[in-house]
């Protein structure tokens, strides 16, 4: 089967690295109370901003960063708030930075941590626990943050815009009644109800470009408890459900051979078409989707017709652990060669619990860079999807297409409600396989052959056994030191 490849775009997706010291003017006694340095002049109250000078910060990004910063700035001054901020490139000259954002592509998937643990941050502990630093702990749930540490500590200030995703069959209830056939009670099996979904292919034989299931070519690439360990351009996996799990390539495990036998049953009943046939056509019984959050969401993913719900029902199969790649969140941090950290800090909290500020920065001027329709950010001319710029508090902006509306009171508790992924916490260092991690990718690029054993094969040569081993390696290190630890 071709394996069809989807695109997610983030802009950014992945790593804003933010580290907090304290200090203080020159000539002004200061003390130190939860890590942040406050003068006795307590400049930073409520009421005094617009008495002092403008912190003049610079913020490092990457080459999408800051797109929006002259209109951010803009508003920073519209509300009498003491910064000024110039977003650069990183590497763009060598003057000083206060603040950087780290940005991971869906290729860059290991070394996530490698500034943190070269000192180039510092950790956030107790600037986050102060009263002024609550703003932010609290707009993020806890056990998010745990995923985020390094060596135990928080170095990172989180922008997460994204729930684990679920698996689930959408179906049409009216056809089900018709057919007596019952998906409610199915497994993610599909093919073990293979008696059914000829029964419906027999009586929908007139129906053009009719299809009993669609979707299975995408589903072999999110099997239930398997998570792929490297994001989605790797083809490695674990089992979540094996107490110590091991890395293995996806296409050599029992559980995608079960698969692949049983979708190519199914392909051969005629009960699925190709998806490459033109999947835009298909009109199925039933959808296998893997990137659903809620239904509100898929509709305007989408852009169902009124009313698609009175017709069609959702059963989940499995939703992602959280971890990492699961949640998406996007890090910033305060470098430690800033001089002015405290103020650093400050801008951040303010960013953390000012909604316009957040869209400022996201989004930029409501009318010209993009349109609200309901609570969802869209593009100004021809209404549609447009990228957001993942800083600050995302639950307070408005909403990408593809998100709900309500995330602000949705997202926060299902995340507390999340289980973690047994590598979260894990990160991978990829420096003694870079060479074999370039070329596996090369090879998911390229495009990947149909029969499954010239796959393997392909990526086998490009080194895949390497990558499994040198894995597996670090993560069972990683697993004594915190069993140690507990320990201890």
């Amino acid at each position: 089967m071709k394996i069809w490849k989807k695109t997610v775009v983030f802009m950014g997706t992945l790593l804003l690295f933010a580290g907090c010291l304290g200090c203080g003017g020159e000539n002004t006694k200061t003390k130190q109370t939860a890590g942040i340095r406050e003068t006795e002049e307590k400049s930073t109250e409520k009421g005094g901003d617009e008495n002092r000078r403008a912190a003049k910060l610079v913020w490092q990004g990457d080459e999408w960063f800051g797109k929006h910063g002259d209109y951010f700035n803009q508003v920073l001054k519209e509300k009498n708030l003491p910064y000024e901020v110039e977003f650069v490139r990183e590497g763009e000259g060598v003057r000083q930075a206060d603040l950087k954002s780290l940005t991971a592509v869906w290729k860059d998937t290991y070394d996530n941590t490698k500034e943190i643990l070269a000192g180039e941050f510092t950790a956030l502990d107790e600037w986050l626990d102060s009263e002024e630093g609550s703003v932010i702990k609290e707009a993020v749930p806890e056990n998010v943050w745990d995923v985020y540490k390094v060596d135990g500590k928080q170095y990172t200030v989180l922008s997460v815009g994204f729930v684990p995703k679920k698996t689930v069959y959408i179906w049409n209830k009216k056809m089900a009644e018709a057919y007596d056939v019952h998906p409610e009670n199915w497994s993610g099996k599909i093919w073990e109800y293979e008696a059914d979904l000829k029964k419906i292919c027999e009586g929908e034989r007139e129906t053009e470009d009719f299809a009993a299931v669609q979707g299975l070519a995408e589903y072999g690439e999110a099997l239930e408890n398997m998570t792929r360990i490297l994001g989605v351009c790797y083809p490695f996996v674990i089992n979540e459900e094996e107490e110590i799990p091991k890395a293995q390539l996806l296409y050599e495990t029992p559980e995608y051979t079960e698969y692949l036998n049983g979708a190519q049953k199914l392909y051969d009943s005629k009960i699925c078409k190709k998806e490459e046939e033109d999947p835009l056509k298909i009109q199925p019984f039933l959808k296998i989707v893997t990137d659903f959050v809620t239904e509100e969401a898929y509709s305007r993913s989408w852009q169902l017709p009124e009313g698609y719900w009175d017709t069609y029902e959702v059963k989940e199969l499995w939703t992602e652990p959280l971890w990492r790649f699961s949640v998406c969140a996007q890090e910033v941090g305060i470098l430690e060669e800033s001089l002015q950290k405290k103020e650093a800090f400050e801008l951040l909290c303010r960013l953390y619990e000012d909604a316009e500020l957040t869209n400022a920065l996201m989004w930029g001027e409501k009318g010209k860079d993009y349109e609200v329709f309901g609570n969802t950010a869209e593009a100004p001319v021809r209404r549609g999807y447009i990228p957001a710029q993942y800083l600050g508090n995302n639950f307070i902006a408005y909403a990408e297409v593809g998100q709900d509306e309500n995330k602000r009171e949705l997202y926060p508790k299902w995340l507390l409600e999340c289980e973690n992924s047994k590598i979260a916490g894990f990160e991978f260092s990829g420096k003694s396989c870079e060479k074999e991690l370039e070329q596996i990718y090369s090879v998911y690029e390229s495009g990947m052959p149909e029969e499954n054993q010239k796959r393997i094969l392909q990526y086998r040569k490009a080194g895949a056994d390497r990558v499994t081993e040198e894995w597996n390696r670090q993560y069972l290190a990683w697993r004594e030191g915190m069993e140690d630890g507990i320990k201890d």
